[in-house]
């Protein structure tokens, strides 16, 4: 999950904060060509996060699989995860959530 989080806070969340501006920072109206150019280039990026947000999709549900079956009273593994501290995990999980949350804020 920390590669996860690594990789969207260098690879998507810098193209997307800087999406739209212009190479050399002028306050210039855009034209209907150089419009459709630039999507056109961003798509790449976009079906990468595409996949990247299914990748994290995958690892969520994993997780939470995972945690529910050793914290269930019903299972023979319950006696022996009670008392354990899963306190990484849980701020691996906080700190992708995190910059899923960076990404949200930054596409709005």
């Amino acid at each position: 999950m920390e590669e996860l989080a690594n990789k969207a806070r260098t690879d998507f969340l810098p193209p997307l904060a800087l999406f739209g501006l212009p190479s050399d920072g002028s306050e210039q109206e855009w034209s209907d060509g150089v419009l459709i150019s630039f999507m056109g280039r961003t798509i790449p990026l976009l079906q990468d996060m595409r996949n990247f947000l299914n990748r994290v999709e995958e690892v969520t549900c994993n997780l939470v699989h995972q945690l529910a079956s050793l914290y269930n009273k019903a299972s023979p593994l319950y006696n022996a995860w009670k008392d354990v501290r899963l306190g990484r995990v849980y701020r691996c999980a906080a700190d992708l959530f995190h910059a899923l949350i960076a990404i949200d804020c930054t596409m709005e």
